[in-house]
């Protein structure tokens, strides 16, 4: 018995069968997942919150081990630079400078969801995609990594002015995501080398 083709139907038809499509509803699915799935477990990890579960945030903290990574890091590349630095679980302070607060949203992790929903959707080899997240990954941290030390260096003798830190998240933002489409661009266009074949004589 042959069912008649419904509207559904005929659009489920089509996105199967266009990859273009079925990549961005990958896409977005993926993001929103990972971007809601951080955010939860801030909010699991964090005492006081709607969401927090003592278990969680002493066994599957990965925001404090993601928070303390780049703290630890980005001091030692201070120190290393001669000045002196101090460090909590969430703040960094040069000597004479502001302290800077490591909050959720300079983790980085909206575009680590980003890139690594990108990969994951984008139909290329699996190979080629974990290579190619990783690289994105330690690249996105990375970065990170010198705008912490960068602002943390800029505070110094700053006597108590912001103003130059009220756009840091937006420009971090703006360069992350032009490195990581760049980055893009060249691994879509990238061409799989074929080795030549030499004619017997």
């Amino acid at each position: 018995m042959n069912l008649k083709k419904t509207p559904v139907k005929s659009i489920y038809v089509s996105i199967k069968n266009n990859l273009a499509v079925k990549f961005i509803l990958l896409f977005l699915c993926l993001f929103l997942l990972f971007d809601a799935g951080n955010k939860f477990m801030n909010s699991a990890t964090l005492e006081g919150t709607k969401y927090y579960n003592p278990f969680i945030s002493e066994h599957f903290n990965y925001i404090q081990g993601l928070r303390t990574l780049l703290i630890v890091i980005s001091a030692t590349i201070i120190k290393g630079l001669g000045h002196t630095v101090m460090y909590t679980d969430y703040q960094l302070l040069a000597l004479n400078g502001i302290p800077c607060n490591i909050n959720y949203g300079c983790l980085g992790l909206g575009v680590l969801s980003f890139w690594a929903a990108f990969i994951i959707a984008f139909p290329k080899p699996f190979k080629q995609k974990i290579r190619f997240m990783f690289l994105g990954l330690i690249t996105i941290f990375l970065l990170n990594v010198v705008r912490i030390v960068s602002l943390t260096l800029l505070t110094i003798d700053m006597h108590g002015n912001r103003k130059l830190l009220d756009n840091q998240h937006d420009i971090f933002n703006y360069v992350v995501y032009a490195v990581l489409l760049t980055m893009i661009y060249f691994w879509i266009n990238k061409q799989e080398q074929k080795p030549v074949l030499i004619p017997e004589i």
